[in-house]
Order: C-alpha cells, then sequence, then structure tokens
C-alpha cells in the first residue's frame, strides 16, 4: 500500500504534526507517539475515552432522514460545544470532524490518501491525534454530557440507536 500526499506523490513517511516522530513508514509500518490515537480508513476510530463522540455522530446520523434537527438543537443547550456544532440539513459524519478541529488546536485529524494499484485498492485514512488530553477534557465532558441527552431523547422518540456495548 502506497500514502499519497496532495499533490499526487509518493509518501514515504507519515510525520506526527506534533512532535514529528514517523508514525508510519513502509519499512516499519505503524509507530505510535504519545500523540497518535487511532487510524482508519474512511472514518475516524474514535476510541480511548472517546467514544462517546462516534456514538453522538451515530445517534445524530440515526434521526437524520426524520429531520429532528431543532429537537436535537436544543439538547446542546448550556454547552460550550453548542457554539460549535449545528445539527441542520447539511450534517454529515465529517460534520463531527469538522467541528472538534475548530474547537481546539489540541486535535488534528489528519486525512491521507492510500492506493495498492488493483481495483477499488484506495481510499482514504483518518489519523487522529491529541496534543495534550487534559486540555480538551471540556470537550470529552461536554460531549459526554450531549451524548446521554442524546440516549434519552431516542429513548423518548424512534429508539433507532443501539449503544455499543461494553
Amino acid at each position: 500500500m502506497s500514502y499519497i500526499n496532495e499533490y499526487g506523490e509518493l509518501i514515504d513517511n507519515i510525520f506526527c504534526p506534533y512532535c514529528q516522530k514517523v508514525v508510519y513508514s513502509e519499512k516499519t509500518n505503524w509507530n505510535e507517539c504519545r500523540h497518535f490515537v487511532s487510524v482508519n480508513d474512511d472514518y475516524i476510530e474514535w476510541d480511548n475515552g472517546l467514544t462517546c463522540v462516534g456514538e453522538v455522530c451515530s445517534i445524530i446520523n440515526n434521526y437524520y432522514e426524520f429531520g429532528y434537527f431543532d429537537e436535537m438543537n436544543t439538547l446542546l443547550k448550556g454547552l460550550k460545544i453548542g457554539k460549535y456544532i449545528s445539527i441542520d440539513g447539511d450534517w454529515g459524519y465529517d460534520s463531527i470532524e469538522d467541528v472538534i478541529e475548530s474547537m481546539t488546536l489540541e486535535i488534528c485529524i489528519e486525512r491521507i490518501e492510500w492506493d495498492t494499484d488493483h481495483p477499488g485498492g484506495s481510499g482514504t485514512d483518518k489519523i487522529l491525534y491529541i496534543k495534550d488530553r487534559r486540555k480538551i477534557r471540556w470537550i470529552i465532558k461536554e460531549f459526554n454530557i450531549f451524548h446521554q441527552r442524546l440516549l434519552e431523547f431516542d429513548k423518548n422518540k424512534e429508539k433507532l440507536f443501539n449503544p455499543s456495548i461494553p
């Protein structure tokens, strides 16, 4: 598999945007640094204490076609993250990634294209880095509150969401 930069050139190494450690090379594969959280094809794997972010995305996506935008937006009342999140007709799974990156410089999501030279053998890996978890505790706390509100909302509406089993 080969990684490709935004100019269409092959990349030998992928570097952490915070510490500049090589987190991927053809020779060694993935080498995690302390900022590295996850890498996945086409979506962010919200692991390591960030599961609530992924579940918030899932609940919103499940209700997207029902048009409960105003009701879901009222669940953001009193939360600082409500300044950044607006659930409307333009909402998409990638929306939460853009929102989180706009909240702080402590989170970086890198999108890198890859290709295997086989039909259907290409895509985009999304790599999640966190510079300092202490500085994003407020974001995690707020997403946990919003997550609980959305679970209650779901319980009283269509019951479309099945939370992940711990």
